[in-house]
C-alpha cells in the first residue's frame, strides 16, 4: 500500500491512497478540475479512482466531491450526518453509507471510520488496512479520547492534524469568535495535543508520522516538528515530514521504511540529524514532499 497527500490545510485536503490497482481517495476539498490536475501529478487519471471516502462536511474536505464524483460515477462514502451537512456543496453523489466503528471492505482494502470531536456533523478519521499494512489519517478533531487512541494503534503510518500553535493563534489576526472555535475541544489540535496523541499511539510498528493540516496563519512547520520530536524522543527512528498543501506529496509507501517516488533513488530521501539546524532540518522535510 502506498499513498499520496494531493493537499493538506485550510485552503483544501485530499489524499490518495492505492494497492495494486485499486485506488480510493480520501477527502475532495478541492474543485474537481483541481482534484484532476493534482492526480495527473501523481500519474493517476480520475477513472482510476474506484471510491472516494469524505471525513466531514466542511468545504475544505467535501467541496469537490459533488462534481468529481458524480462525473465518474464514483462511490461516495460518508456518515448519515455528514452526508445531510454536505447539502452546502450541493450534497454527495452516488453516496454510501458509513456507520462509525464499522469496517468497510472495500476491494484489497478495509476502511474503518474512527468518531472523532469537531464542529461538523458526523466528522470520522480512518484507519486503513491492506495485506497488513495500517495507515491511519487523523484530522480535523479538536480533542481526543481513549477510543481515538485505542483505534490508531499499530499503525505502520500516522497521518497527523498539527494544525496550530497556541500562542501564535491567540496573538494572531483572528477574530476572537474564530480562536475561540479553533481551539475548542470540537476545533483543530494544536502542537502539543498533537504530541500527546502521537505519545499514546506511538508502538514499535510505527515507521513514519505526516504532520498534517498546518494553519499557514497559525502555525509553522518548525514548531509542528519540534513537537512532534518531543513526542517521539523514545522511539528516535520515526520519520517525521510535513505534508504539503500547494501541491501534491511524492508517494509514500506503507509497507517500509522509505519514502520515495517512483525513480528516485531513496538515498536522495531527506533524513533528520540532530547535529543539523532545525530549521534546515524541518526545509529539507518539507521539501522531500514536493513533487
Amino acid at each position: 500500500m502506498r499513498f499520496a497527500i494531493l493537499g493538506s490545510g485550510s485552503k483544501g485536503n485530499c489524499t490518495l491512497v492505492e494497492h495494486g490497482d485499486f485506488r480510493i481517495l480520501i477527502d475532495a476539498g478541492f474543485s474537481a478540475r483541481e482534484i484532476k490536475n493534482r492526480l495527473a501529478q501523481t500519474g493517476v487519471t480520475p477513472n482510476q479512482i474506484n471510491a472516494l471516502f469524505i471525513t466531514h462536511a466542511h468545504s475544505d474536505h467535501s467541496k469537490g466531491a459533488p462534481r468529481f464524483a458524480g462525473a465518474m460515477n464514483i462511490p461516495t462514502y460518508a456518515t448519515s450526518k455528514a452526508h445531510m451537512a454536505c447539502h452546502r456543496v450541493g450534497g454527495l453523489s452516488n453516496w454510501c453509507a458509513l456507520e462509525p466503528q464499522r469496517p468497510v471492505p472495500i476491494g484489497p482494502f478495509e476502511v474503518l471510520p474512527v468518531p472523532v470531536p469537531h464542529d461538523s456533523p458526523g466528522t470520522v478519521a480512518f484507519v486503513i488496512e491492506a495485506a497488513g499494512q495500517r495507515l491511519g489519517i487523523c484530522t480535523d478533531l479538536g480533542s481526543f479520547n481513549r477510543e481515538i487512541v485505542a483505534a490508531f494503534q499499530n499503525l505502520d503510518v500516522l497521518y497527523l492534524e498539527f494544525n496550530h500553535d497556541l500562542d501564535m493563534l491567540f496573538e494572531g489576526p483572528y477574530p476572537h469568535r474564530l480562536k475561540k472555535r479553533v481551539s475548542s475541544d470540537y476545533g483543530h489540535l494544536n502542537n502539543q495535543q498533537a504530541s500527546d496523541l502521537l505519545g499514546h499511539v506511538l508502538g514499535p510498528r510505527l515507521k513514519k508520522v505526516m504532520l498534517a493540516h498546518l494553519s499557514e496563519s497559525n502555525n509553522t512547520p518548525e514548531l509542528a516538528f519540534h513537537a512532534a520530536k518531543k513526542a517521539i524522543v523514545q522511539q528516535p527512528s520515526v520519520d517525521l515530514s510535513v505534508a504539503p498543501q500547494h501541491e501534491p506529496s511524492i508517494w509514500v509507501d506503507v509497507g517500509s521504511n522509505q519514502v520515495a517516488r517512483e525513480g528516485t533513488p531513496t538515498s536522495k530521501q531527506a533524513h533528520v540529524d540532530e547535529t543539523v539546524d532545525q530549521v534546515l532540518a524541518v526545509k529539507e522535510q518539507v521539501a522531500l514532499f514536493s513533487v
